[in-house]
């Protein structure tokens, strides 16, 4: 099921492949808003420049994933949002959940373009050149590798002597950035055991596809990581001890995985064709893959969102290339 933040990064994906290959698209935004006198966060923004480097176009995009549609309030809070940032030319919102028929009138009369998110189930989808049999799904087969069984994970760190810590015995204890705060993705053992683990698998399968190995193909695995993460530490005993590395240790096996992806559209309200496509999974290390299709020209992309950026609790200022 897709998150808010992988909604987040989706839209801000198909605004790159819908838009100009020079317009800069940024994710979290900071934008000045002169009723505050304070910069504000914007999901995205699409900057286009003229010959001279003078900005032409500023577009704000706000992006919603609710489980209702958006209502007049929520339309009339954002609009509102962009009233106050004088810098914004072009103002949209867009909507995984649709909208209510007062929510739409209100964003037409404060000109705030609607999009929303659609399951897309006409039988062939067109883009220029390119068209999906649809009929079922987009199948995907996925080849990865996964544990047999718990594999051993031992975290080392630095104390009077070398110790090492195992993830089974230690799961809660707490981990800490170099400031002294919880560790941003990774706020306690288990969560970085898991971490690991999953790298494990990664860089395996990673690995392995290119020798064609067959399904069901099984291995011994013993990895050391050093060093792990960027300065994190624990505490034990009220001593602070540093995290210098980690090993990890187990059997994998080799599986397929049959996938079945659904096309949606990125749809202008009141308008039938999209502007663009997108159909994706998520695959067994927790990333997000698809494609995306520009309706409109046909341009085609990849798209893979990282497990890491998925658990982010935000996007801040993170440009689209």
């Amino acid at each position: 099921m897709l998150t808010s933040i992988d909604v987040h990064y989706l839209v801000g994906l198909l605004t790159k492949v819908s838009s100009s290959s020079d317009n800069e698209i940024e994710l979290g935004s900071m934008v000045f808003d002169a009723s505050a006198q304070e910069e504000r966060d914007i999901d995205i923004t699409v900057i286009q420049k003229n010959s001279d480097g003078s900005v032409a176009v500023f577009k704000g995009i706000e992006v919603k994933k609710h489980t209702k549609p958006l209502n007049i309030i929520h339309v009339e809070q954002l609009c509102a949002k962009f009233a106050d940032m004088p810098e914004i030319t072009h103002k949209a919102i867009v909507s995984a959940s649709g909208y209510t028929k007062n929510a739409i009138k209100k964003a037409a009369h404060h000109g705030v373009q609607l999009y929303e998110i659609k399951n897309w189930t006409e039988p062939i989808v067109s883009c220029g050149n390119i068209h999906f049999l649809q009929e079922g799904g987009f199948p995907y087969t996925e080849s990865t590798f996964d544990w047999l069984s718990i594999p051993k994970v031992n975290i080392g760190l630095k104390g009077e002597s070398l110790k090492a810590l195992s993830a089974e015995e230690y799961g809660a204890l707490p981990v800490y950035d170099e400031k002294g705060e919880a560790y941003q993705g990774v706020p306690d053992v288990t969560t970085l055991a898991n971490y690991l683990k999953a790298d494990v698998i990664h860089t395996v399968t990673k690995e392995r596809a290119k020798q064609g190995n067959s399904k069901g193909e099984i291995l011994e695995v013993n990895i050391g990581y050093q060093p792990v993460l960027i300065n994190p530490f624990v505490i034990i005993e009220d001593k602070k001890l540093p995290i210098l590395g980690a090993h990890v240790s187990g059997l994998i096996q080799k599986f397929s995985i049959e996938h079945l992806l659904q096309f949606k559209g990125l749809v202008k309200v009141d308008e039938d064709a999209p502007v663009a496509f997108f159909a994706v999974v998520e695959v067994k290390m927790g990333n997000i893959l698809g494609v995306s299709v520009n309706n409109n020209n046909g341009r085609f992309d990849v798209l893979n969102i990282p497990i890491a950026d998925r658990t982010r609790n935000r996007i801040f200022k993170q440009k689209i290339n």
